[in-house]
């Protein structure tokens, strides 16, 4: 785009409700970014919790920007560089190309060190800031690692002090949860990862959680045209009781913690007037100990409700909830069974079996349901395509479901912090091969199949296991092409890094990239070495036991 924002992009801002951002100004100036389009941003809760946050500071103004919004505000048209602080929240790792983008468009200097006292303060947070930092370093004066809801205003009022970039840094590393990329050094000799060396700050940089009660976890500035159409989100609860071993979300947002009844009405009440429809979010959306009150009241009040994601355990658990999930409005019900293998879903910490999906999935048709839709993924080591086809097929077959059945499926990607972040995976011509079977075989099966791009998602494998010197390399994607293999083929080259095997298992050894963050990850280790999980006779190592590997 040129900057100057559209009669399109206008029309958009005159249907939202909600908070007024240009009824409150403010002596210091925050742009806050989503390195996606305006409909995905604005159905993006932590979005519009972290917009919520600073437009309640005291001395802030805060605007928006977004990727197809152009270099100038949505709220007055001023150009991004003129803020004193730009914050950007990346939900997912290629997301950083948006922000390459972002930043260029307006003429702010990608690196951190090429910035000066006549530049914006650039501070990232978000999932795979938590996860890697690393890898984004490069490009941030300021990362927030986990729950940003009290380290944004922290980090705001440290930069209202009247002094350079140095002295705020300083004040900025006694701050929990703040990493500063001047100020960590990654080690290296050749191609192996030493060790990290840290000035003027302590490492590992602890994630942060915050009690749910103390802050609002809902759609604040209402759009109707966003990507969940006419829909006020709502999160009741936030991490999940259940411990998936592969789960980034449950590593990020551990422990599971739940939003108290009374808080959950008044935020219903104080978006009553927007629409009829409450989006519920969270991981663990039945395992809120009040979700019978909560969908009661709820439907008391006439609301039609959605859900991001459905337990099968709690839906086999307690026979009132289906009804009260159907009485809701759900036409559809979406499901996580992962893969069609007993096996390897009981190594992904799922025990359910075929024989449970298949009678939830009947019985949810009987009760009123329309359609369901199931989440698979591909590229799992510990198993064959051909199990997930059997699976679908009898899935179809015993409950009556041709052509109410979606399967929409994604890719394998180990992530840091979670015990399969060193697995090997399968290679890219293996994910590939998996992609055409499923989608050759789907229309036979008689359900209706979507997916993410395997070229995608292997680029999201190498940034999400890579380093700082992958995160620089990524500037010099041509801007109009970045998801071009040959050129990602080149940078992995100048790494020394194998674009076909490095992202399958990285050399890394002792460091890892991330050992930088403290996940306070016992439990999660505890839970897993204590199952003595063994997978082909023997007892599962994460690094040594993957694709090709056994």
């Amino acid at each position: 785009m040129d900057g100057k924002l559209t009669v399109d992009v206008r029309s958009r801002y005159e249907l939202e409700q909600g908070i007024s951002l240009l009824s409150k100004g403010g002596k210091f100036s925050f742009g806050l970014c989503f390195p996606e389009n305006y409909v995905l941003g604005m159905a993006n809760l932590g979005f519009q919790t972290i917009l919520n946050q600073v437009f309640e500071l005291p001395e802030w103004r805060v605007e928006r920007f977004f990727l197809d919004t152009g270099n100038r505000s949505l709220e007055t048209g001023t150009p991004l560089s003129s803020f004193l602080a730009i914050g950007f929240s990346l939900p997912y790792e290629l997301a950083i190309l948006n922000v390459i983008s972002m930043l260029r468009e307006a003429n702010i200097p990608l690196f951190y060190w090429q910035r000066s006292e006549i530049h914006p303060w650039v501070i990232f947070g978000g999932p795979s800031i938590t996860l890697n930092p690393e890898v984004y370093a490069p490009f941030a004066d300021i990362l927030t690692i986990g729950e940003g809801e009290s380290l944004i205003g922290q980090v705001l009022q440290a930069l209202e002090k009247d002094q350079d970039r140095g002295q705020t840094k300083e004040m900025l590393s006694g701050l929990a949860g703040v990493y500063l990329p001047e100020s960590i050094t990654p080690q290296y000799q050749g191609r192996k990862l030493l060790s990290f060396a840290g000035k003027g700050v302590s490492l590992p940089v602890t994630r942060q959680k915050v009690n749910l009660g103390d802050f609002p976890g809902r759609t604040v500035l209402y759009s109707p045209i966003s990507y969940f159409r006419e829909t006020a989100l709502l999160e009741i609860s936030r991490g999940c009781s259940f411990r998936c071993r592969f789960c980034a979300g449950g590593a990020i947002y551990h422990p599971f913690r739940y939003r108290p009844l009374d808080q959950i009405k008044t935020m219903v009440s104080q978006m009553d007037s927007w629409s009829s429809k409450v989006g519920l979010v969270g991981s663990d959306i039945l395992g809120h100990p009040e979700i019978k009150a909560i969908l009661s009241f709820l439907l008391k009040r006439g609301k039609k409700v959605t859900f991001s994601s459905l337990s099968l355990r709690r839906l086999l658990q307690d026979d009132d909830l289906l009804p009260l999930v159907v009485a809701g409005g759900a036409e559809t019900l979406t499901l996580a069974p992962e893969t069609g293998s007993d096996h390897c879903r009981a190594i992904l910490g799922k025990s359910s079996s075929k024989l449970e999906w298949i009678e939830l999935v009947r019985w949810a048709l009987r009760k009123g349901v329309s359609k369901i839709k199931l989440y698979l993924m591909l590229g799992l080591p510990w198993r064959e395509v051909e199990e997930d086809l059997t699976f679908l097929s009898e899935l179809v077959e015993k409950t009556g479901g041709k052509g109410k059945i979606t399967v929409s499926y994604s890719f394998f990607v180990p992530k840091p912090h979670t015990l399969f972040e060193q697995v090997r995976t399968p290679s890219f011509k293996e994910w590939k091969k998996e992609k055409a079977r499923l989608e050759k075989e789907a229309e036979k099966i008689g359900i209706t199949l979507t997916g993410e791009s395997a070229r995608l998602a292997w680029l999201q494998l190498i940034v999400a296991r890579g380093d700082r010197c992958l995160g620089e390399k990524l500037a010099t994607l041509e801007e109009n092409r970045p998801w071009s293999l040959s050129k990602w083929r080149i940078i992995m080259e100048e790494l020394e890094r194998d674009f076909e095997e490095w992202p399958r298992q990285p050399e890394w050894e002792e460091t890892l990239p991330w050992d930088t963050v403290d996940f306070d990850d016992g439990w999660r280790k505890k839970d897993f070495n204590s199952s003595g999980m063994v997978v082909n006779g023997e007892k599962f190592n994460s690094r040594k036991l993957g694709a090709g590997q056994e």
